[in-house]
C-alpha cells in the first residue's frame, strides 16, 4: 500500500516516486558549448585536438597538445520570439568554460608528451521558454479536465468517498477533485461509480518556461606516443540545477468569462559522475590524416526534486479570485542513468593553412533508466526492482530511441595570425513520434492497487516533444605569439510539440526553437 502524498490539498509528504522520460531526456543532452574556437567548428575537433573543450568529447585529443593552455570562456544567448516569465529574460549572459592543461614533454622516444588537464564547461544551459499564441480553441471536448477525470477514476471507482482513493492518484488530479472540477456519481451504497467533469472549456493559453544548468568538472590524463598513437581518460563531475514554470488556463463554453488555470514550479538539483575514454590513430607516419574513438559512460545523476502547483479560478462575477491551496509533493530523491555514448572522428589538415573535422555520435536512449538510492531488498513497491524502476523502464522502450550526431567543421588561416570557422551540427530527436506523458490510471487486482511511475507525483499534465536540431556555427580568432582570442556565433533551430496535456483530439503547439549564442574566449600558451 503506498502512502498518502496529499491530504485534502495540502502538502505531501515524502514521495516513492521519480520523475519521467521527460526528465531523462532533459538532464541528459548536450548543447554545442565551450571555447569559442571550438565553437565555432561546430565541435568537430575531437580528432584535430589541442582545445580545452575537446577533454568532455575524445579524451585523447588533449594529448595533441605540445604546450601548456589556459582559457576562459563567457557568452551571451538569446531565445527568439521567448518571452519574459517569472524571473527569466529573453537575453542572459553566461560563464560557460575555465580550463588549464599543462604539458610535460618527456623527452623519450615512445612516449613524447604527458598532459594533465581540468576543464569547467556548461554542458547544458536549460533555458527555454515555449507558448501558445493566445488563446487556442479546444474541440471535440478536449481539455485538461478529462484527462486528469479519467485518471481519477481508475483511481477512485470502486472506493467509497472516505479519501482512500487518494492513496492511489495524483497531486495534479487530487488538487482538481478538492478545487471543484471533478466530481463523483455515486450509487446507494455510497461507493463511487463514475467521475465527472462539470464544466466543459472552449479554448487555453499554455506557458512553460525552464532554467538552469548542467556543468561538468573534468580531470583528463592523456598521451602521445610517437606522435602517432594518442590515449586518453576524462573522469568528469556535474553539478546540476534546474527550475520550471508553468502556466495554463482554460476558459468555459458556459460561461465565457469565467476560467481556470494550473500554476506549477518545479526545482531540482544535483550531482552526477562519468568517466570518457578515447583514442586518436595516425595510420599513416607521413600523413596528417588521423580518426578518433572515444567511449562515454552513462551518467550517474543522484537528483532531488520538489514540485508545487496551485490551482485558481477567475471571473469578472467575483471581486476577489479565488486560489485554492498549495499542492506540493515534498523533496524526494531519485537516481538518473544517461545515455552511453559511442563517437567516431576523422580530421586532417593540408599544409598549415586548412583544418577539417567530421564526427558521428550515438547516444543510446533508449538505454536510460530511473533507479532509487534508499531502497533495500525489503522496502520498495512493486513497481521497482532492486532499485530498478519498471514503469520507466516501459516508457522508456515507448517514448525514446537512440540519437545521432553529426558534426563538421572547418579552420581557415586568411592571415599571418587570423583564422575563420564555419561547423555545422544535426543532431536527432530522442524521441519516437508517439511519445506521451503516461498518467494512466491506478490499476486494481483483486485486493491490490498499483499506481504508473508517471502518475505518482504527478504536479501537472504537459509535456514537450523536442524535435531535430540543426546549428550553423561561424568563428573568427586572432592567435599571438602568447596570447589569443576568439569570437564564434551560432544559431541553433529546434522543432518542437508541446501538449498541453495528452488527448488526441488535442493539436499540439508547434513551435522552432531558435536559439542565438555569442561567445567570446580569452587564453594562453605556455
Amino acid at each position: 500500500m503506498r502512502k498518502t502524498i496529499l491530504a485534502l490539498a495540502c502538502t505531501a509528504g515524502l514521495g516513492l516516486q521519480a520523475q519521467n522520460v521527460y526528465e531523462i531526456e532533459r538532464h541528459s543532452t548536450n548543447d554545442l558549448n565551450g571555447t569559442a574556437r571550438f565553437v565555432g567548428m561546430g565541435g568537430a575537433m575531437n580528432a584535430l585536438g589541442a582545445d580545452l573543450s575537446t577533454m568532455t568529447g575524445n579524451p585523447a585529443a588533449i594529448g595533441m597538445y605540445r604546450s601548456s593552455d589556459f582559457a576562459l570562456t563567457a557568452s551571451v544567448q538569446a531565445q527568439k520570439d521567448a518571452e519574459k516569465f517569472g524571473d527569466q529574460n529573453k537575453v542572459r549572459g553566461s560563464f560557460d568554460q575555465a580550463g588549464l592543461v599543462y604539458a610535460f614533454k618527456t623527452y623519450n622516444e615512445s612516449l613524447r608528451y604527458f598532459c594533465f588537464g581540468f576543464n569547467y564547461q556548461k554542458m547544458h544551459n536549460l533555458k527555454q521558454f515555449i507558448g501558445s499564441d493566445g488563446w487556442l480553441q479546444l474541440d471535440n471536448d478536449a481539455t485538461m479536465l478529462g484527462q486528469l477525470g479519467s485518471q481519477l477514476y481508475g483511481a477512485a471507482v470502486g472506493f467509497k468517498d472516505d479519501g482512500k482513493w487518494r492513496d492511489y492518484n495524483s497531486v495534479v488530479s487530487n488538487g482538481a477533485y478538492s478545487a471543484g472540477f471533478l466530481d463523483f456519481k455515486k450509487d446507494t451504497d455510497g461507493k463511487i461509480t463514475d467521475v465527472l467533469v462539470p464544466a466543459k472549456t472552449e479554448s487555453y493559453n499554455y506557458r512553460r518556461a525552464n532554467w538552469g544548468h548542467v556543468n561538468s568538472y573534468n580531470i583528463n590524463l592523456s598521451f602521445n606516443v610517437r606522435d602517432r598513437f594518442y590515449f586518453g581518460l576524462t573522469t568528469s563531475i556535474y553539478d546540476v540545477y534546474s527550475r520550471s514554470l508553468l502556466y495554463h488556463q482554460e476558459i468555459l463554453q458556459s460561461t465565457p468569462n469565467y476560467s481556470y488555470g494550473l500554476e506549477e514550479e518545479t526545482r531540482l538539483y544535483g550531482t552526477g559522475f562519468d568517466m570518457k575514454f578515447g583514442m586518436i590513430v595516425r595510420p599513416v607516419e607521413e600523413s596528417p590524416f588521423r580518426f578518433g574513438l572515444a567511449f562515454h559512460t552513462p551518467r550517474i545523476l543522484s537528483l532531488t526534486q520538489q514540485k508545487w502547483a496551485q490551482y485558481d479560478s477567475k471571473s469578472p462575477i467575483y471581486t476577489d479570485s479565488p486560489k485554492f491551496d498549495l499542492l506540493s509533493t515534498g523533496a524526494y530523491d531519485y537516481n538518473i542513468r544517461t545515455p552511453w555514448r559511442l563517437q567516431l572522428s576523422a580530421a586532417t589538415t593540408v599544409s598549415n593553412w586548412l583544418a577539417l573535422d567530421a564526427e558521428y555520435e550515438l547516444a543510446m536512449y533508449n538505454k536510460t533508466a530511473i533507479k532509487y538510492p534508499y531502497y533495500d531488498r525489503f522496502d520498495r513497491p512493486s513497481w521497482v526492482d532492486g532499485n530498478k524502476d519498471l514503469f520507466i523502464d516501459d516508457e522508456v522502450d515507448y517514448c525514446l530511441r537512440p540519437q545521432h550526431t553529426l558534426r563538421i567543421g572547418m579552420e581557415g588561416r586568411f592571415a599571418e595570425q587570423f583564422y575563420g570557422r564555419i561547423g555545422y551540427n544535426f543532431v536527432s530527436s530522442p524521441f519516437k513520434k508517439d511519445a506521451y506523458l503516461n498518467l494512466a490510471p491506478a490499476q486494481t487486482s483483486g485486493d491490490y492497487t498499483t499506481v504508473p511511475n508517471s502518475t505518482y507525483e504527478a504536479t501537472s499534465t504537459d509535456y514537450i516533444n523536442l524535435g531535430n536540431t540543426n546549428r550553423l556555427s561561424l568563428g573568427l580568432g586572432w592567435h599571438g605569439k602568447t596570447a589569443y582570442a576568439d569570437v564564434a556565433y551560432v544559431c541553433q533551430n529546434q522543432s518542437a510539440e508541446a501538449h498541453a496535456f495528452h488527448d488526441d483530439n488535442l493539436t499540439p503547439i508547434k513551435k522552432d526553437i531558435v536559439r542565438h549564442s555569442v561567445l567570446f574566449t580569452f587564453g594562453v600558451k605556455f
